[in-house]
Protein backbone atom coordinates (compact mmCIF):
# COMPACT_ATOMS: atom_id res chain seq x y z
CA UNK A 1 0.00 0.00 0.00
CA UNK A 2 0.58 3.81 0.08
CA UNK A 3 3.48 5.11 2.16
CA UNK A 4 1.69 7.44 4.76
CA UNK A 5 4.09 10.08 5.98
CA UNK A 6 3.42 8.93 10.50
CA UNK A 7 4.25 11.38 13.31
CA UNK A 8 7.21 8.69 13.35
CA UNK A 9 8.55 9.64 10.17
CA UNK A 10 10.52 12.44 8.93
CA UNK A 11 8.51 14.50 6.93
CA UNK A 12 9.81 16.12 3.47
CA UNK A 13 11.28 19.31 4.22
CA UNK A 14 8.68 22.61 3.32
CA UNK A 15 8.52 22.76 -0.67
CA UNK A 16 9.59 19.47 -1.04
CA UNK A 17 7.38 16.94 -3.34
CA UNK A 18 5.94 13.30 -2.43
CA UNK A 19 3.99 11.09 -3.84
CA UNK A 20 1.84 8.26 -2.67
CA UNK A 21 1.93 5.38 -4.59
CA UNK A 22 0.69 1.07 -5.34
CA UNK A 23 -2.65 -1.13 -6.54
CA UNK A 24 -5.65 -1.30 -4.99
CA UNK A 25 -6.78 -4.72 -6.25
CA UNK A 26 -10.47 -3.29 -7.08
CA UNK A 27 -12.24 -6.66 -5.96
CA UNK A 28 -15.33 -8.68 -8.10
CA UNK A 29 -17.71 -7.40 -5.20
CA UNK A 30 -18.86 -4.48 -7.04
CA UNK A 31 -19.69 -0.63 -5.21
CA UNK A 32 -17.64 2.34 -3.63
CA UNK A 33 -14.01 0.65 -2.75
CA UNK A 34 -11.36 2.84 -1.97
CA UNK A 35 -8.16 3.54 -4.41
CA UNK A 36 -6.15 4.95 -1.68
CA UNK A 37 -7.03 7.06 1.78
CA UNK A 38 -3.98 9.86 2.36
CA UNK A 39 -3.52 11.30 6.10
CA UNK A 40 -0.81 14.20 5.48
CA UNK A 41 -0.13 14.83 9.54
CA UNK A 42 0.81 18.49 8.17
CA UNK A 43 -0.53 20.48 5.80
CA UNK A 44 0.41 19.76 2.19
CA UNK A 45 -0.91 20.45 -1.25
CA UNK A 46 -2.24 17.98 -3.36
CA UNK A 47 -1.77 18.44 -7.12
CA UNK A 48 -3.60 15.41 -8.08
CA UNK A 49 -3.48 11.39 -8.75
CA UNK A 50 -2.98 8.81 -11.95
CA UNK A 51 -5.22 6.29 -12.21
CA UNK A 52 -4.55 3.89 -14.70
CA UNK A 53 -7.72 1.86 -15.61
CA UNK A 54 -6.12 -0.25 -18.76
CA UNK A 55 -7.62 -3.17 -16.40
CA UNK A 56 -11.05 -1.86 -16.15
CA UNK A 57 -13.63 -3.60 -19.05
CA UNK A 58 -16.77 -1.35 -17.46
CA UNK A 59 -17.57 2.36 -17.20
CA UNK A 60 -16.56 4.15 -14.10
CA UNK A 61 -16.56 6.52 -11.45
CA UNK A 62 -13.73 7.61 -9.51
CA UNK A 63 -14.58 10.03 -6.50
CA UNK A 64 -12.74 12.54 -4.35
CA UNK A 65 -13.19 13.06 -0.39
CA UNK A 66 -11.83 15.37 1.95
CA UNK A 67 -12.58 15.49 5.73
CA UNK A 68 -13.24 19.13 5.92
CA UNK A 69 -14.44 19.21 9.60
CA UNK A 70 -11.45 16.43 10.40
CA UNK A 71 -13.87 13.71 11.09
CA UNK A 72 -16.27 13.40 8.29
CA UNK A 73 -15.81 12.78 4.77
CA UNK A 74 -17.43 15.04 2.15
CA UNK A 75 -17.04 14.39 -1.54
CA UNK A 76 -15.33 17.15 -3.71
CA UNK A 77 -14.71 15.75 -7.04
CA UNK A 78 -16.56 13.10 -9.40
CA UNK A 79 -15.00 12.03 -12.65
CA UNK A 80 -16.39 9.72 -14.83
CA UNK A 81 -14.31 7.12 -16.76
CA UNK A 82 -16.18 5.92 -19.84
CA UNK A 83 -13.72 2.70 -21.26
CA UNK A 84 -14.58 3.31 -24.85
CA UNK A 85 -13.35 6.72 -25.12
CA UNK A 86 -11.41 7.68 -22.54
CA UNK A 87 -7.87 7.16 -22.06
CA UNK A 88 -6.71 4.44 -19.33
CA UNK A 89 -4.26 6.88 -17.93
CA UNK A 90 -6.50 9.12 -15.78
CA UNK A 91 -5.10 12.38 -14.30
CA UNK A 92 -7.90 13.65 -11.70
CA UNK A 93 -6.49 17.20 -11.06
CA UNK A 94 -6.78 18.07 -6.91
CA UNK A 95 -5.22 21.49 -6.19
CA UNK A 96 -6.01 21.60 -3.17
CA UNK A 97 -4.27 22.13 0.56
CA UNK A 98 -5.38 20.21 3.40
CA UNK A 99 -3.93 18.97 6.72
CA UNK A 100 -6.73 16.28 6.96
CA UNK A 101 -7.46 12.82 5.33
CA UNK A 102 -8.50 12.93 1.91
CA UNK A 103 -9.53 9.21 -0.03
CA UNK A 104 -10.26 8.75 -3.61
CA UNK A 105 -12.95 5.51 -4.57
CA UNK A 106 -13.50 4.31 -7.72
CA UNK A 107 -17.15 2.54 -8.99
CA UNK A 108 -17.55 0.17 -11.21
CA UNK A 109 -20.86 1.17 -13.64
CA UNK A 110 -21.34 -2.43 -14.42
CA UNK A 111 -20.01 -5.61 -12.88
CA UNK A 112 -16.18 -6.41 -13.89
CA UNK A 113 -16.60 -9.86 -14.11
CA UNK A 114 -13.35 -10.38 -11.91
CA UNK A 115 -10.92 -8.77 -9.39
CA UNK A 116 -8.80 -5.93 -11.30
CA UNK A 117 -5.26 -4.43 -10.74
CA UNK A 118 -6.07 -0.48 -10.34
CA UNK A 119 -2.26 1.12 -10.27
CA UNK A 120 -2.45 5.10 -8.93
CA UNK A 121 -0.09 7.86 -7.79
CA UNK A 122 -1.05 10.60 -5.57
CA UNK A 123 1.23 13.51 -6.01
CA UNK A 124 1.66 16.09 -3.10
CA UNK A 125 4.25 19.04 -2.18
CA UNK A 126 5.03 19.88 1.85
CA UNK A 127 3.42 23.15 2.90
CA UNK A 128 4.75 23.56 6.49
Amino acid sequence: MSDVYASSKTFPAQGASGKESGTLSYLDAGGEQTVVEYSPGKRVTVHGIWLDLVNMTQDGTIKVYHKVDGSNYRLFKSVSFTVATDPDGQLVEINASIDSDLKVTYTEGADEGAARDLPYALIHETKE
